[in-house]
């Protein structure tokens, strides 16, 4: 439950924080926009190879000692489900970054709803990178 909650109400905290203050991307030049969309796209599908590499880390590994205790106790699906939840932040923040590259403008809703999509993929990247680590620490 907190995997999705946590990085859902940041985002939306971020999101909002962003059309209080207009602190979000705005572009005249449609170009500009574009070029941003593409930076965006580009970087999430990065980060999406990224957690695909972290999934395949962990099949590698799934015979050990650890990942069947991790499996007995419901840790395991635990961690799956929070790499699932970074897969879906990261692929619809390439899939806004598609859109805009393709010509959607760069509404102010829109930013203001890119800027928390970002702050929710990071925190559940954030997430992801610590239950890593405590897995690849704990592995004898």
């Amino acid at each position: 439950m907190t995997t999705v909650l946590v990085p859902t109400i940041l985002g939306l905290c971020a999101g909002l924080a962003a059309w209080l203050f207009g602190a979000y991307p705005a572009f005249s030049d449609p170009a500009a926009a574009s070029a941003f969309g593409g930076t965006v796209a580009s970087i999430s599908t990065t980060m999406l190879g990224f957690l695909l590499a972290a999934l395949a880390v962990l099949a590698s590994i799934s015979h050990t000692q650890l990942l069947s205790a991790m499996r007995e106790r419901g840790h395991y699906r635990d961690l799956l489900n929070t790499l699932l939840i970074g897969f879906v932040f990261f692929l619809v923040c390439a899939l806004s970054g598609l859109a805009i590259l393709f010509g959607l403008s760069l509404m102010h809703w829109f930013a203001c709803a890119l800027v928390g999509l970002h702050v929710s993929a990071f925190a559940s990247l954030l997430d992801i990178g610590r239950k890593l680590w405590l897995v690849l620490r704990n592995l004898k």
